[in-house]
């Protein structure tokens, strides 16, 4: 009965018993720790744990193991669950379960020794040419010694027992199987399957081939007939079983481990078990396991032969005691009768076994399935038989798990596993080996389908299934898409084993890898090998015909080509699976062997018949490009698009590289989708196509086209945002495609673009970045040379990078820039020497520049300005008078340069000062006043020095009158202070002045 867990949301554990032994899941609701289970102690097995597991995890609640028998107790610590055994000779199988995050602890109790077969029965010391003496003895009271096990049996049995437990480490750590291995601290290795010694020789036969269909006509015919049929109807070369004569165990192999239980004897002879001990020995019976039936009571011995006990092995045999008055004659007839009916149990078994064979043979699988179960079930079940019946039960189990090898792992895997722990000497054990390497590598867990596989290769190299090794690890590498991993295996086994009976197949998944791998050549000369040693093969395998054209015609042996695939269209019609790609290569032929017409009627037929597949698309495709072009070129496909068209060919591509994206014809349907977006303006579309198709075709050889694809459509679509001034527009395309960027900024035009949107983005430093390879760099003077320069001069300009003005100047200065241009430079460098101090070098441009009328008058008054202050600062007033006036006149037109507005008016003011002229002095500073702000820093300042003027001229009221409006509107500032203490001495003189 399995039991639930108690808890939910947290880690958990929960035991159950099964047929043959107890399990343990220990089950963990938000990580999955790896597997790490050793054996720590003679009564304990340790799950080792991650650190800081319980801070994601809550401890599991404590669960009632009272009824188990080999599991005492679980404790939980920090890093570790701590399984408490009730005894010494249990044996562990740990495994993870990745998908429900369990760890499984299978646990069996391991006998110390075999059970002793019943060919060393020792009753049969008690023949019939026992003595009277003999007898005699016995009857005088001293019981006859207990018969011991033989010294080999006890040897065998030692060589043949496992290690004491096996753990199953995770996928990617998992050690192949090893013969003698136990385990130490920190490592795990699965237990010892090497037999001890030879198989002994075959002396039963029970049973027929499982599946009697015969195989197509397959290579190497002599190792083909002694190869053993497959369940797998649909292949014959799935998971391997068996049909042959197998030998029996040996005495002393591995049992099964299960717990043993009473015999036949015991379990139905009630009167046996209570009597005294005087009472069973006059009854002939004997309670102690491993003793046979005693000479007396014939009856209930026969009685007992013919019940069927409901689990346990059958003990060992053993002498028992014997009634003092029994007569040798009596012992011998006893045993005959007990002999006789063991020989009719085992020949009932037998027919039941053939029970199972015939329910099987109708078709009823679950119907065998459970006739084979309480076949193992069985504790009177033969070796011989046992071993046939454990066999067949695993390869049934297989069978059930086609299709879902994932779901039925474990039953799979315990299946073949008794199997082969019963008698790891059996003849059968190389097909328990490849059954469960198969079984892994169906699952993706190669390191244990290899840790199988290799063990095989070592232990029997020279089984014939040795060879199905190679070509299972081959079409699991195609599955995956793994094609060179797939060629390589599929070539080792025709190169290795070319009379096996996988040669066939593997020869033609070579032929498939070598396709998928575009190596055409060789892909002919392995179907040139398959239709010569094999020429009637396609009848079983029509396909190959299909991929065999393919190859011919990929080869430019178009002839050879034709015929195989009329051939294949001929024998499969519409029913076969590629019948559609079929006539669109037929097609293609025709087309190529200049026969359009031909090509052109078998065109609509595919696209009549194969609407929706993917042969028919092509065919659309065809006809509506009137050709094939599977190496478009942008001007190749305008040319194609510029066609009217019957069927559009944006669905067509579409569909194709939608529904058949693993069709070699896709990656060439995305382009042509790609260079369709870009004939028809839908730029971000062609983008996201062409970057698709280097996403999933990487190395593909038109990925050099789809480049240029991607390049062109954003170097229109770059453009158009230009046009339209989209500057986010423009950074986000290239940002967006920065392995694009290197090549976009080859073109001139986009370069500039770029500079200019950066520019716009409030990005100047971008800009300068962008445009400096038109000065510092290897482009040429052209067309975008010279915009690009006012871009950068008016960009460091506005930063005041002055020093980069003068060396950027100092590039152009061989340019042809002509006059308009030429002012503009002029004009950058003077101002970059003014701010460096060189104002020497700068007032010759600034003396050029003040007469060039064709100057822009804000930037000729600054020529005039900087005059007009050179002319000052030399006390040279007339030509600074006459430069400022001017300068001021040119400002003052746009007012663009307020500061240089007062420095110009402030220069005028001194200079009619120093000269005298006072009352125009007066004027100027009155216009002066006016530019500034009221209440500003410099506004008290200027007021202060206008009020002097005016007491110079005299003008004693409008002096006081701004004095005052100084000292009201700043009354703390130092020129209020000044201005008070004139009115104070001011006061003081008119007072004086009175007095005298």
């Amino acid at each position: 009965m399995l039991l639930a867990p108690l808890s939910a949301g947290a880690a958990s554990y929960y035991w159950s018993r099964q047929p043959q032994h107890e399990r343990l899941v220990f089950h963990f609701d938000t990580v999955m720790p790896p597997l790490d289970v050793a054996r720590t102690s003679a009564t304990e097995i340790t799950v080792r744990l991650p650190q800081d597991i319980w801070s994601s995890e809550s401890r599991p609640a404590p669960f009632d193991l009272t009824p188990s028998r080999l599991v005492a107790a679980v404790r939980v610590e920090e890093r570790a669950l701590v399984v408490k055994l009730r005894r010494e000779d249990v044996h562990h199988l740990a495994y993870p379960l990745p998908r429900e995050n369990n760890i499984v602890l299978e646990l069996t109790r391991q006998p110390k020794n075999p059970p002793a077969t019943n060919a060393t029965n020792a009753t049969n010391a008690t023949d019939k040419n026992a003595t009277a003496a003999g007898a005699s003895s016995t009857a005088a009271g001293a019981a006859a010694p207990p018969a011991e096990n033989t010294t080999a049996v006890q040897a065998a049995s030692q060589a043949d027992a496992p290690a004491n437990h096996t753990t199953l480490a995770p996928r990617a750590q998992m050690p192949p199987p090893a013969a003698d291995a136990t385990e130490t601290s920190g490592s795990r290795v699965r237990a010892a399957i090497a037999p001890a010694g030879p198989p002994p020789p075959s002396v039963h036969q029970v049973r027929s081939r499982i599946d009697a269909a015969a195989t197509p006509e397959r290579p190497g015919e002599v190792m083909a007939a002694a190869a053993p049929p497959t369940l797998a109807a649909s292949s014959p070369f799935g998971p391997q079983q068996t049909g042959e004569v197998v030998p029996p165990a040996a005495p002393g192999v591995l049992q099964p481990a299960t717990a043993p239980n009473a015999s036949a004897a015991q379990s139905l002879d009630g009167a046996a078990k209570t009597a005294p001990p005087q009472e069973t020995a006059a009854s002939g019976a004997s309670p102690g396991a491993g003793e046979t039936p005693s000479q007396a009571n014939a009856t209930s011995i026969n009685a007992t032969a013919q019940s069927l006990p409901s689990a346990g092995p059958e003990p060992p045999a053993a002498a028992a005691p014997v009634r003092a008055n029994a007569s040798a004659e009596n012992a011998s007839s006893v045993q005959a009768a007990a002999n006789a009916t063991d020989a009719q149990r085992t020949a009932e078994l037998e027919n039941l076994f053939q029970t199972v064979q015939d329910t099987l043979a109708r078709g009823d699988t679950r119907g065998a399935l459970d006739g084979l179960e309480a076949l193992r079930r069985s504790p009177e079940l033969p070796d011989h038989l046992r071993e046939e019946v454990l066999y067949t039960l695993a390869e049934l189990r297989m069978k059930e798990a086609k299709g879902d090898m994932a779901g039925h792992y474990v039953a799979v895997r315990e299946a073949f596993l008794e199997a082969l722990h019963f008698n790891p000497s059996s003849a059968r054990a190389p097909q328990a080996l490849i059954n469960l390497g198969y079984l892994n590598l169906a699952v993706g867990n190669e390191p244990e389908a290899k840790a199988y596989f290799d063990l095989l290769r070592r232990k029997y190299p020279q089984d014939f299934n040795v060879p199905f090794i190679d070509y299972y690890w081959g079409e699991y590498f195609a599955r995956r898409g793994q094609w060179n991993q797939a060629a390589d295996h599929f070539q080792a086994v025709i190169q290795q084993y070319p009379d096996s009976q996988p040669v066939l197949p593997s020869a033609v998944g070579l032929v498939r890898a070598l396709a998928e791998l575009g190596f055409w050549a060789k892909a002919w000369e392995i179907v040139d090998f398959v239709e010569k040693r094999w020429p009637r093969y396609y009848i079983d395998d029509p396909e190959f015909l299909s991929l065999a054209g393919q190859v011919a015609m990929n080869h430019d042996l178009l002839d050879a080509a034709r015929e195989r695939l009329w051939l294949y269209f001929n024998l499969m019609g519409d029913k076969g699976a590629s019948a559609d790609m079929a006539l669109a290569r037929i097609g293609d032929i025709y087309l190529r062997q200049n026969s359009p017409q031909a090509a052109k009627r078998i065109y609509e037929k595919a696209a009549a018949e194969f609407p929706d597949k993917e042969g028919g698309l092509i065919a659309m495709m065809r006809l509506a490009e009137e050709g094939i072009v599977d190496s478009p070129t942008l001007e190749g496909m305008a040319a194609v698009f510029d066609r009217p068209f019957s069927l559009r060919p944006e669905r067509i591509y579409t569909d194709i590289v939608t529904r058949f994206p693993d069709s070699p014809l896709a990656p060439i349907a995305r382009l042509k989708l790609a260079m369709w977006y870009l004939w028809t303006g839908r730029f971000d579309a062609a983008v996201t196509q062409g970057r698709r198709f280097l996403q999933d075709y990487p190395q593909h050889a038109l990925a050099s086209r789809t480049k240029d694809t991607i390049f062109t459509a954003l170097t229109r679509w770059m453009t158009r945002d230009a046009e339209e001034e989209n500057y986010r527009g423009i950074v986000t395309r290239f940002e967006a495609n920065a392995d694009m960027g290197a090549r976009l900024l080859e073109s001139d035009r986009l370069r500039l673009a770029l500079a200019m949107a950066y520019l716009k983005l409030g990005q100047p430093e971008k800009t300068l970045e962008i445009a400096r390879p038109f000065f510092f760099g290897t482009i040429a003077q052209g067309e975008f040379s010279l915009p690009a320069l006012d871009l950068a001069l008016a960009v460091l300009v506005d930063l005041g990078r002055w020093s980069d003005v003068v060396d950027l100047v100092s590039r152009v200065k061989d340019w042809n820039l002509g006059e308009a241009r030429q002012r503009q430079v002029d004009y950058a460098l003077a101002l970059a020497f003014e701010n460096l101090n060189q104002e020497k070098d700068a007032l010759a441009i600034w003396r050029h520049l003040a007469t060039d009328v064709e100057l822009p008058p804000t930037q000729r008054g600054h020529a005039l300005y900087f005059l007009a202050r050179a002319a000052y600062a030399e006390g040279e007033w007339e030509q600074a008078y006459t430069a400022a006036q001017e300068s001021l006149s040119l400002l003052l037109h746009k007012k663009s340069d307020p500061g240089k507005i007062r420095d110009t008016l402030g220069m005028l003011t001194d200079i009619t000062e120093n000269t005298g002229r006072l009352d125009e002095a007066l004027m100027w500073a009155g216009e002066y006043e006016r530019q500034l702000e009221p209440k500003s820093p410099q506004w008290a300042a200027w007021i202060y020095r206008k009020a002097q003027l005016e007491r110079r001229l005299a003008r004693e009221d409008a002096w006081r009158a701004s004095l005052n409006a100084l000292i009201d509107a700043a009354p703390d500032s130092l020129y209020a202070r000044m201005a008070r203490s004139d009115l104070a001495a001011a006061a003081i003189a008119e007072r004086l002045d009175r007095l005298q």
